[in-house]
């Protein structure tokens, strides 16, 4: 990560602890610290990184760092339902920084109408999808992988995260989708009740 200060001076950092910038900042002089590259398979945040130096060193700002994988994680249901018909519900776990396991089920509402309280069936393993890169624009972060097959092969995957939406799309190797291609399908596969919600 490249943290920089006062839009100019910038220092890395690779692990956790205290940090000193290069250029120091005189007694009454201020400071505005900001990320200026992420890390790679993380997203984060400056807290208290502005302000006045006073007669100490500054010991306040505080940069935390969250791992992007773990925005997948958590038990999902599918938005899709039909009254009287099962739902579909995921549970997604993280294996390391860049590859979560997947365990599908059905979902059954209680009431036919798909709300309220609901029951899960018993769950079956789909195996890890695994992530190359992830990519951000407009409020759509893209997961870029590959996703496993019955068959023992790997086809081309892409998860979206829109808000409390997550949406999983399929590529084609031969001419992957561009950034621009993946928001559109996944504002459609959001309208036509594709994606699912965390509960």
């Amino acid at each position: 990560m490249v943290l920089q200060n006062n839009a100019g001076d910038d220092m890395s950092v690779s692990s956790n602890g205290g940090f000193t910038f290069p250029t120091a900042v005189g007694e009454g002089a201020s400071y505005s610290v900001a990320v200026k590259t992420q890390p790679s398979w993380q997203t984060c945040i400056v807290q208290n990184g502005a302000g006045t130096v006073s007669t100490a060193n500054v010991q306040a700002i505080q940069v935390n760092c969250d791992s992007l994988i773990a925005q997948l994680e958590g038990f999902w249901v599918e938005d899709l339902c039909l009254p009287m018909a099962w739902g579909t519900a995921l549970t997604i776990a993280r294996q390391g920084q860049s590859q979560v396991n997947v365990k599908q089920m059905g979902v059954i509402y209680e009431d036919g109408y798909c709300s309220g309280a609901f029951r899960t069936l018993a769950p079956s393993d789909m195996g890890n999808a695994v992530f190359t890169r992830v990519t951000s624009s407009g409020g759509v972060t893209v997961f870029w992988g590959a996703w496993p097959e019955r068959n023992g092969t790997y086809d081309a995957a892409i998860w979206t995260r829109v808000g409390p939406y997550l949406c999983f799309l399929r590529d084609n190797p031969e001419r992957p989708s561009t950034m621009a291609e993946v928001e559109a399908r996944t504002a459609g596969a959001i309208a036509g009740k594709a994606c699912a919600r965390r509960r």
